[in-house]
C-alpha cells in the first residue's frame, strides 16, 4: 500500500508569482547597466543640444525688507516691533505679486530703453529688444513669465531675477524692472504718507474736541462736589476712622478676656472649686449670724473647762456640751458655706456684668466704624470720579501731543525716500556666457539615470514576469507549491568533477555534484519519517531533464550505505543505464513483464558495487507499456523484488508525456520529480503535480537539475562557500 500522498498536504492558497526585486536586479545587471548608461547618454545629450540651441541666462538685483515705519518712529529696538520672519515672508510675497501683476510697473518696464532697443544693433534706433521680438505672447505677458521674485530662506532679503537667452540683455532689463520697482515704492510711500498725515489731522481735531468737553465736564465736577473740602474732610474722616479702628480692637480684646474669664469662673462655680476674694472671705467671717454662733460656741467651751476643773466626775454634763459644741460647729460650717456660695454666685454675676458691658461697648464701636466707612466710602467714589476724569483728560492730552509730533515728522519727511524695502549692492552685473541658469546638468543627468535604470529594469521585469520557465528553487516552492528536495549544479561549473556524471556520488566523493546528490539522499530519508520506502520513481517532468542521472546517483549512494538496492531502467522509450553499465543483458524489465521467468537472467550486479544490482529496460515492448504496468504479472514481480532488495529505484519516462510514468507512479511508494533548469514552464510543472494527485500518487518533492551559476548567480556562492568549507578552493571555480 502507498503512503499519504505528500501532495495533498501542499496549501492550495496562489502566492503571488510577482519576480523577486532583487533576483531580478541579478539576473538582468547587464541589461540595467547599459540601459542606466544610454539614459545618462540620453541627459547628457539632451544638455548639450539645449545648452547650444537655447540656453538661458538669469541676473538678479538684491532687495532688504527694513523695520516697519512704527519701529522706527518709536526708536525702540525690540524685535517683537521690528517684525517676525513670518511677516516679511508675507510681505515679499506681496512684493512678489506687485512685481509680476501691477500693470504700471510692467508697462514702464517694457517702455524703457532695456526693452525697447536691440543692444546688439545700436545704429538702428528702432531696432526692438530680441525680447520682445522672440517672444510669441503678448509683451506684457512674456515679461510675467521672465522676471521672478524669490526670497532668500531665513533672511529679510530678496531677489529680483530676470531670466532671457541673453546675457547682457537679462542684466539691462533686470536693472530697468529695479528702477520701475523702486520708483513705484516711492510713490506708494509718498500716497501712504498723505493718507497718514490726513488721517493723523483728522484725528488731532477729533481728540481737541474730545479734550474740551473732558476739561468742561472737570471743572463743573470740580466746582459742584467742592473737590478742595471734600479732599480736607477725607482726610479728617480717615485720621477718625483709623483711631475708632484702633479702640474697637482694643475692646475686643478686653471682650475676649472678660469671656474667658466668665467661663473659668462658671466652671468654678459649678465644681464648687472657685476661691473668694479677701473681701469676700471677710464678709463672710463678719456676718452677725456667724459672729453670734462664734460667740456660743466660745461660751460652751469655757463652760465645759469650768466644768472639768470643778468636778470631773459630771461626765454627763460635760457630754451633754461637746454635743452642743460640735452642733454650733456645724452650724457655724453651714452658714459659712451657705455665704460663700452667695458669694461665689456674686463673683460669676460680676463677670459676666463686665462682659455683657464689654461686648456691648465693642458693638457699639463696630457700628460707629461702619458708619465712619461709609462716610469715607463716599467721599472716595467723590475722589476717585475727580482722579478717573483727571486721568482721561491727562491720557487725550498725551495722545493729543503724540499725534502733533507724528504730524511734524510727516511734514517734515515730506518727498523724502523713506520706504521701508530698501535696494542692497548696485546694479545687476551680466553673467559670463558659461554661467547659464537653464539648463542645468543635473535637471538632465539625474533623470537620465533615473529613467534609463526604471525602463532597463521594467524590462527586465517584465520579461521576468513573463517568463514561466523554472529556474530557482523559489519557482517550485512558491509558484507551483511542490517540497524541493534539493539541487543539482550543472556539470560544467563543478571544476572537480571526474570520471561518468552518473556514478558521481561513488567515483568523484568530493564534487559539489556528488555533495548535491548526498544532500537529495539526505531529504529523502526525512520523507520517510522512519518507514523506509521499498519502491521509489524517479522521473523528470519533461525529455532530457536528467533523471537517469540523479536516479544512478541515488542508487550509488543507497548501496554505499550497505542497503541492497536495485536499479530498473523504467524507460521504455529511450533507455539509458546500459550506457553507464555496459553488463546490462539484452532482456529486462519489459521482457520479464511478458515472461517471468527470464528475471533471474535479467538482474545482474554491477561491477564495482556487489550490492548494486541492475535491471535494464529490455526489448522495446510489442504492446503498450501501460498495459504492461497495470497488469497482475507486474504486481507479483513487485512483490518478489521487494523480498530481495531493500529498495527498488524506477528509472521513469518524462512524467508529461507518456501515461506509464503516470500508471507506475501510482503504485510505487514513492515519486521524485526531476526539473531542468530554465528549460520547464511552471505550468508544466503544475499539470504534472495535478496528474499525480488524480491517481494519489506519493510526490515526495523535486529535485533541480543543471542549476547555473552564471546570469543571475543564483546558486554561484553556494558553490564557492562549498569548495572553501571542503578545503578545494580552485582559482578557476572561483572565477566563475
Amino acid at each position: 500500500m502507498n503512503q499519504p500522498s505528500a501532495i495533498t498536504s501542499i496549501p492550495r492558497g496562489t502566492p503571488s508569482d510577482a519576480p523577486d526585486l532583487l533576483f531580478v536586479l541579478r539576473h538582468y545587471r547587464w541589461l540595467i547597466i547599459i540601459g542606466t548608461i544610454l539614459g545618462t547618454l540620453a541627459g547628457l545629450g539632451i544638455y548639450s543640444y539645449i545648452r547650444k540651441t537655447s540656453p538661458r541666462y538669469s541676473a538678479s538685483v538684491t532687495f532688504q525688507v527694513g523695520a516697519p515705519r512704527s519701529a522706527l518712529d518709536s526708536k525702540t529696538t525690540d524685535s517683537a516691533s521690528i517684525g517676525t520672519l513670518e511677516e516679511v515672508n508675507r510681505l515679499i510675497k506681496r512684493q512678489g505679486v506687485l512685481i509680476e501683476q501691477d500693470n504700471r510697473i510692467l508697462d514702464k518696464a517694457l517702455e524703457h530703453e532695456a526693452f525697447q532697443r536691440d543692444r546688439r544693433d545700436p545704429k538702428n534706433p528702432k531696432a526692438k529688444s530680441r525680447f520682445l521680438t522672440k517672444n510669441n505672447l503678448e509683451p506684457k505677458k512674456a515679461l510675467q513669465e521672465a522676471v521672478a521674485v524669490s526670497p532668500i530662506g531665513g533672511t529679510e532679503v530678496f531677489k529680483i531675477t530676470m531670466t532671457t537667452d541673453d546675457n547682457e540683455e537679462a542684466a539691462n532689463m533686470v536693472n530697468a524692472i529695479a528702477l520701475v520697482y523702486t520708483d513705484r515704492l516711492r510713490e506708494q510711500d509718498k500716497e501712504s504718507q498723505a493718507v497718514r498725515l490726513k488721517d493723523l489731522k483728522t484725528s488731532q481735531k477729533t481728540l481737541e474736541e474730545e479734550i474740551r468737553i473732558i476739561e468742561a465736564t472737570l471743572a463743573d465736577f470740580t466746582r459742584t462736589a467742592n473737590i478742595g473740602r471734600v479732599t480736607t474732610r477725607h482726610q479728617i474722616e480717615m485720621d477718625t476712622l483709623s483711631t475708632l479702628k484702633s479702640a474697637l480692637l482694643n475692646i475686643e480684646i478686653e471682650v475676649s478676656s472678660a469671656q474667658s474669664s466668665y467661663e473659668n469662673i462658671k466652671k468654678q462655680v459649678e465644681n464648687g472649686t472657685l476661691q473668694l476674694t479677701t473681701d469676700l472671705e471677710m464678709y463672710v467671717e463678719n456676718d452677725p449670724q456667724v459672729r453670734m454662733l462664734e460667740n456660743q460656741k466660745l461660751s460652751l467651751v469655757q463652760d465645759k473647762e469650768v466644768l472639768q476643773s470643778n468636778t470631773a466626775a459630771l461626765t454627763r454634763q460635760t457630754l451633754a456640751l461637746n454635743i452642743r459644741i460640735a452642733a454650733t460647729s456645724r452650724m457655724i460650717d453651714e452658714r459659712r458655706e451657705e455665704l460663700r456660695a452667695k458669694a461665689r454666685l456674686r463673683m460669676q454675676e460680676g463677670a459676666e456684668t463686665r462682659k455683657n458691658s464689654l461686648t456691648a461697648s465693642a458693638e457699639d464701636m463696630r457700628n460707629r466704624v461702619k458708619e465712619k466707612e461709609l462716610q469715607v466710602k463716599d467721599l472716595d467714589n467723590l475722589l476717585v470720579q475727580y482722579q478717573n476724569k483727571k486721568d482721561a483728560l491727562t491720557g487725550k492730552q498725551r495722545i493729543l501731543q503724540n499725534i502733533s509730533d507724528s504730524i511734524d515728522k510727516q511734514e517734515l519727511e515730506a518727498g523724502t525716500d523713506y520706504a521701508r524695502i530698501r535696494r542692497l549692492g548696485g546694479d545687476a552685473v551680466a553673467p559670463l556666457p558659461e554661467d547659464v541658469s537653464y539648463p542645468k546638468l543635473p535637471m538632465f543627468l539625474i533623470p537620465g539615470i533615473l529613467g534609463g535604470f526604471a525602463l532597463s529594469f521594467g524590462l527586465g521585469y517584465l520579461l521576468e514576469l513573463t517568463n514561466t520557465r523554472v529556474r530557482t528553487p523559489r519557482d517550485i516552492t512558491r509558484s507551483v507549491q511542490l517540497p524541493l528536495l534539493g539541487f543539482v549544479p550543472d556539470q560544467e561549473d563543478d571544476a572537480s568533477l571526474a570520471g561518468d556524471l552518473a556514478t558521481a556520488i561513488r567515483t568523484s566523493p568530493m564534487s559539489m555534484m556528488a555533495e548535491s546528490f548526498r544532500q537529495v539522499r539526505g531529504r529523502l530519508a526525512a520523507q520517510a519519517d522512519g518507514k523506509p520506502l521499498s519502491t521509489l520513481l524517479v522521473a523528470s517532468i519533461a525529455p532530457s531533464g536528467g533523471a537517469s542521472t540523479i536516479a544512478s546517483n541515488l542508487a550509488n549512494g543507497m548501496a554505499l550505505n550497505d542497503m541492497r538496492v536495485l536499479l530498473v531502467d523504467a524507460n521504455f522509450y529511450r533507455p539509458s543505464l546500459n550506457k553507464t553499465y555496459k553488463n546490462i543483458p539484452q532482456t529486462g524489465f519489459s521482457d520479464i513483464l511478458v515472461n517471468p521467468a527470464d528475471l533471474d537472467a535479467s538482474i545482474v550486479p554491477c561491477a564495482d558495487m556487489p550490492r548494486l544490482h541492475l535491471l535494464g529496460a529490455g526489448n522495446k515492448p510489442t504492446i503498450g507499456a501501460t498495459e504492461l504496468l497495470e497488469s497482475k504479472t507486474f504486481r507479483d514481480i513487485l512483490e518478489q523484488l521487494k523480498k530481495r532488495y531493500d529498495i527498488i529505484i524506477f528509472d521513469g519516462a518524462p512524467l508529461s508525456l507518456v501515461g506509464d510514468s503516470i500508471s507506475l507512479a501510482s503504485k510505487v511508494d514513492g515519486v521524485v520529480a526531476i526539473v531542468r533548469a530554465g528549460v520547464v514552464s511552471r505550468g508544466t510543472v503544475g499539470r504534472v503535480r495535478d496528474q499525480l494527485r488524480q491517481v494519489r500518487a506519493n510526490l515526495l518533492g523535486v529535485v533541480l537539475n543543471a542549476a547555473q551559476t552564471h546570469g543571475a548567480g543564483y546558486f554561484k556562492q553556494n558553490y564557492r562557500t562549498f569548495y572553501e568549507y571542503a578545503g578545494q578552493t580552485d582559482r578557476n571555480v572561483a572565477s566563475k
